[in-house]
């Protein structure tokens, strides 16, 4: 019901309360919750998305990558296209399999305005991670010992989570004096730390739109192959962007 896109929440509450009862019902009976058909009470007043069909060499290539990581490798993907050719909804296809395969799944949209910050596409994907340490103490102190030697960077550059890491409000100097390199390479230990309990997949989309410290981040990141890791680009095909990430 707070789902922020109306395509993925109930339109009434009354809609919610009658899966719910139907779930109870199946539960009490032989446990079958097959026989449920979540949303088929609710009332759309438009078509549901179409089912996702004619990208089978794509997905097989992108299952095989998937199952790769999940052994401890890492992989970078780019898939390339032009607008309306579906990149976004094969992205969505990889979250969705990813996220069955036990893998946490951090999501992001460059954008072409010109008020964009820099970096904040990756800002996006550590502020995912700030989200998920922010109710777990024992997690957090990993992260922060993972990232001590960069505090500063962190504080400066990522203030979500250097405040879940109670890194904020101390006197640090700005990213210019610190030194864009170590800004980089904080940048990329912080997406390291997604994956030390299970395998992670970032999924980064309209691409083309990237900024250059971001792409120094993701080529500087892919260099060191970082296990369990699987970062999934997408992009349009005008764009040079994909030379200088993989």
């Amino acid at each position: 019901l707070l789902e922020k896109d109306v395509r993925d929440r109930y339109q009434s509450a009354s809609s919610a309360l009658a899966d719910l009862r139907d779930l109870r019902k199946a539960i009490q009976g032989d446990g079958d919750l097959s026989i449920v058909t979540i949303g088929c009470h609710d009332q759309r007043s438009e078509l549901t998305e179409p089912s996702f069909v004619g990208r089978e060499r794509e997905m097989d290539s992108i299952k095989k990558e998937i199952a790769e990581v999940a052994s401890g490798k890492h992989r970078t993907m780019i898939a390339v296209g032009k607008s309306g050719m579906g990149k976004s909804r094969l992205l969505l296809e990889a979250k969705r399999i990813a996220a069955q395969r036990g893998f946490s799944v951090y999501h992001s949209v460059a954008s072409d305005q010109a008020t964009q910050e820099p970096l904040a596409p990756l800002l996006t994907l550590v502020d995912h991670l700030a989200k998920r340490l922010r109710y777990n103490q024992d997690e957090s102190a990993r992260v922060a010992n993972a990232l001590s030697e960069y505090q500063q960077e962190v504080a400066v550059a990522m203030p979500n989570l250097a405040e879940v890491l109670g890194w904020a409000g101390e006197s640090l100097v700005g990213p210019e004096e610190i030194g864009q390199g170590r800004v980089i390479t904080a940048f990329g230990e912080a997406l390291r730390c997604c994956a030390a309990n299970e395998p992670a997949l970032f999924c980064i989309d309209d691409c083309q739109w990237l900024d250059k410290p971001s792409l120094r981040v993701l080529e500087d990141f892919a260099k060191h192959n970082p296990e369990s890791i699987f970062l999934l680009i997408g992009s349009r095909p005008q764009e040079r962007m994909s030379e200088e990430v993989l």
